[in-house]
């Protein structure tokens, strides 16, 4: 195998067995860095705006989105899917002393949600009514309503349940 993959255990599974479609539901982490580093670098957003945030109160407008939702708002603006639901059921973040990091679970995905979320939240969590200005973007089923996305080179797929 080549040194980027490690095979931690295997088992046998049915043919039909599709790793993208049979999937319960998959976990990103997004990782942001207070100062400039050249170890962070290619793999963080440098933010460091993120020193003076509220990290209990950005955990608690992040709740906001737990639960299920057209999040239509969230997403690319030109995609083929038609169903945006997506049920998040685990949201939060932690403040590190060099690196922050975002966490959130959900049965499913759409292309360039997390990073918009990131975008959105760090925004909201400055504005004095937060709360009602997610609520407001998640009912207007609009890309144009929810904030700039964050640069991808900070996201990972974090888990896969099955």
């Amino acid at each position: 195998m080549p040194n980027d993959i490690a095979i931690k255990s295997i088992e046998k599974i049915d043919e039909s067995f599709h790793a993208r479609f049979d999937a319960k539901s998959r976990s990103y982490i997004y990782l942001i860095s207070k100062g400039k580093s050249p170890f962070y670098n290619s793999y963080s957003y440098h933010y460091p705006q993120i020193a003076k945030i509220d990290f209990k109160k950005l955990n608690e407008l992040s709740n906001v989105l737990i639960g299920a939702y057209d999040f239509t708002s969230f997403s690319k603006k030109n995609t083929e899917i038609e169903n945006k639901f997506c049920e998040v059921s685990e949201i939060w973040w932690r403040e590190g002393k060099d690196l922050s990091t975002f966490y959130i679970t959900a049965n499913r995905f759409l292309h360039g949600m997390v990073r918009t979320i990131v975008g959105t939240l760090l925004n909201a969590v400055e504005m004095e009514n937060g709360k009602n200005y997610l609520h407001d973007i998640l009912e207007k089923k609009n890309r144009e309503e929810a904030d700039e996305s964050v640069p991808a080179k900070g996201l990972f797929l974090f888990k896969v349940r099955y």
